[in-house]
């Protein structure tokens, strides 16, 4: 699909269909802002089950981030993305351009509730380039969730912990909202998991 036109939304060019009757239908999505020859992801619009059950994306352009999921029940959940683009960064003159990228940072669930999602930058390596603090990372490794009543009220909440300064995308721990660590986490120098503790 590179540099083809995007399809408007809710629109399908491609269906995947499973053995036992589910199905997806896809659509071209818009190319990057940085590059309109991009090669375009394919998106979906219409999920369907076995017995009947379907899930449908709604987006508000021909990009590929959804606005909303609905599904045959008439439920609805609304999606709210931010902006995670990669900073500026130059390595011997040549600057690495900001890429699009984006992340959930709400999700407004059919009962009125929400779930509302924090980043941050790690700091590490990007691409095989060392980075200078955290300069070069985008703002997408995810260090808190919290589920609020549609009054706003925190009806609970979570806190991800990443203390192993080896691996800054190693998730070391999760603490709920009273401060109580629920689970800690330990690696190899490998990076692999040696260890899990829970509360």
């Amino acid at each position: 699909f590179a540099g083809d036109n995007p399809i408007v939304s809710g629109t399908g060019e491609l269906r995947l269909d499973y053995g036992d009757g589910e199905y997806v239908l896809y659509r071209r999505s818009n190319s990057s802002d940085w590059d309109p020859q991009a090669l375009r992801n394919l998106v979906p619009i219409e999920h369907g089950f076995p017995n009947g059950y379907k899930q449908w994306f709604d987006y508000p352009d021909d990009g590929e981030y959804p606005s909303a999921m609905r599904d045959s029940f008439g439920r609805s959940m609304q999606i709210t993305w931010q902006d995670a683009k990669v900073q500026d960064v130059g390595y011997s003159n040549v600057i690495f351009a900001k890429v699009p990228h984006r992340v959930i940072s709400k999700l407004t669930l059919p009962d009125g509730t929400t779930l509302d999602y924090d980043y941050s930058r790690a700091t590490g390596s990007v691409a095989g380039f060392q980075t200078v603090g955290t300069v070069g990372n985008p703002k997408d490794r995810l260090v808190g969730v919290s589920r609020k009543s549609a009054s706003g009220a925190v009806l609970w909440a979570r806190t991800y912990l990443y203390e192993d300064l080896r691996f800054p995308n190693a998730l070391t721990g999760i603490v709920d909202q009273n401060g109580n660590r629920l689970s800690t986490y330990a690696y190899s120098n490998a990076g692999l998991a040696i260890s899990t503790e829970k509360a």
